[in-house]
């Protein structure tokens, strides 16, 4: 069994004082101990990375929770028996979020029918009330903590990924073109082209809510970005995949030039529509990566 490094992330923290600051809400009002339970819950299940995921989390929450008290309802007044009731709805619920197709797990709506069916209540409407804003109450406390309270913010990680990126364009051309005895490989340049969509998708979803000029700004250059290296690798992938690479032209040559890479002039066995394609792959990986350099220093990260 692998054991990781211990490491309490800020997300850790963040749940833990949305969790403590719902229990602390609920702890005004009645005498149910199962109010902490649910509250926690609730703070819980929105503490997510992102706002966008936070709010998505928040409104299934909501509406399960919701359905889920409908259904315990409605079962309690079954001939059923309790436990029986409880996992007739528990079937009812999952059922429906399966044909729904509902990403988040279920559990909370499930733990309110089971709740409602077994908990043994003079006003069993008051108590399911009281669970609803019980667990309410936790998801607004996590919704609004993980908003305002450090927000997540991967540039960091975008600016490492698009650097590396850069670097393993820059060793792709060097170990094609300079003749260093080192064959060159895409696969890293891709593993990053995907880390980059990733990053850029969760850099969406953070600050899509925020009106903030400067992430509009950034997120625009690196969406440009995105588009740009994604025409690259398949001009990579294309120099790659030849078994012959023909003869480059002065234009290339100079342009190979400003990289410090000198080409190796000697005669070539390939064709001339080898020399056509070759050049045609390697001119516009070079223009490209000179407009995805453009966009790097407008980034601040050259």
């Amino acid at each position: 069994m692998k054991i990781n490094k211990v490491h309490i992330g800020l997300r850790t923290i963040k749940s833990a004082v949305a969790a403590l600051i719902s229990m602390m809400i609920v702890d005004i009002y009645g005498n149910s101990v199962g109010k902490y339970v649910f509250a926690v819950m609730g703070a819980m299940q929105v503490t997510q990375k992102t706002i966008k995921q936070s709010l998505d989390a928040c409104l299934t929450q909501a509406v399960g929770v919701t359905y889920g008290a409908i259904i315990g309802l409605l079962l309690l007044n079954s001939p059923l028996p309790p436990f029986i009731a409880a996992a007739l709805g528990i079937i009812i619920l999952v059922t429906t979020y399966n044909t729904f197709n509902i990403k988040y797990p279920p559990i909370m709506p499930c733990v309110v029918i089971t709740s409602i069916c077994t908990v043994q209540s003079a006003q069993p409407v008051t108590y399911a009330l009281g669970r609803l804003i019980d667990t309410f109450i936790g998801l607004g406390v996590g919704l609004i903590i993980n908003i305002y309270v450090f927000p997540y913010d991967n540039i960091n990680v975008l600016r490492k990924t698009s650097e590396s990126l850069d670097e393993e364009i820059l060793k792709f051309l060097y170990d094609t073109f300079n003749k260093n005895g080192q064959k060159p490989c895409i696969g890293k340049a891709r593993k990053y082209v995907n880390d980059l969509t990733s990053q850029i998708q969760t850099f969406a979803n953070q600050w899509f809510l925020l009106d903030d000029r400067q992430h509009r700004e950034d997120y625009e250059l690196y969406k440009l970005l995105d588009k740009n290296v994604e025409t690259l690798i398949a001009h990579m992938k294309a120099i790659d995949y030849m078994e012959i690479l023909g003869k480059l032209d002065d234009v290339n040559i100079e342009l190979l030039k400003q990289y410090g890479i000198e080409v190796d002039e000697r005669e070539t066995i390939a064709s001339e529509e080898y020399n056509i394609v070759t050049n045609y792959h390697v001119n516009n990986l070079i223009l490209i990566h000179q407009q995805i350099s453009e966009i790097l220093q407008k980034l601040n990260l050259k």
